[in-house]
């Protein structure tokens, strides 16, 4: 069984919603991935729309995270949780800028006004462009969009187009992340914690 199953076993409070958090998060709170889309909805096991409305802004104070919500329903949230620092150095990358450009992104305006441009993209679907925020290769989402000829390769988290080495070794880097921050908390680790890891080696932030 994996480490994020074994460590959620408790779902009615503030900790079970720090680590659903802690382990969703850890590609982008440990700097391999610009940003983390999350849906969150309340289910008879884990009533996680609930629990963010009690906690969710709170446990992030002190965090490197930000977040933006994309979409509000009464029973559902689509939030956008991010790395300011990271999520800038995405779509300001040249390659990454043009293509967004391209698709109407205002980018020469700044971060908060893309993401403001990318809520109203935000209707029924993700738009498939959205997926360089997340840290998917262009090459991938070019492909995905039908506006590449590199062939399909084969499939993870997202489609891989042409070479799939460079596409292979950022999801395996996302992986790894999950299960460090999982193998934190089993460890000892409070979830706060890795929430608001900031760089620091885990030595250095042993009490």
């Amino acid at each position: 069984m994996a480490k994020e199953a074994v460590i959620l076993t408790h779902y009615n409070n503030e900790d079970f919603l720090s680590k659903w958090l802690a382990l969703e998060l850890a590609p982008t709170i440990f700097g391999s991935k610009p940003s983390t889309i999350l849906s969150i909805v309340n289910t008879k096991s884990r009533p996680l729309l609930t629990l963010w409305r009690q906690y969710g802004p709170e446990l992030l104070n002190g965090s490197s995270i930000s977040f933006f919500i994309l979409k509000e329903t009464p029973d559902r949230l689509a939030i956008l949780f991010y790395r300011r620092d990271m999520l800038e150095q995405c779509i300001y990358e040249p390659n990454n800028k043009e293509f967004l450009l391209s698709h109407g992104y205002p980018i020469d305006k700044g971060l908060d006004e893309t993401l403001v441009y990318l809520k109203s993209k935000f209707t029924k679907t993700c738009p498939h462009d959205f997926g360089i925020l997340l840290g998917i290769p262009l090459k991938d989402v070019l492909g995905f969009m039908g506006l590449s000829d590199q062939p399909l390769c084969c499939s993870g988290c997202w489609h891989i187009y042409g070479n799939p080495e460079c596409s292979l070794a950022i999801m395996k880097r996302f992986d790894d992340d999950r299960y460090k921050a999982a193998s934190w908390i089993e460890g000892g680790w409070e979830p706060y914690r890795v929430l608001s890891y900031r760089e620091e080696k885990p030595e250095a932030m042993v009490s």
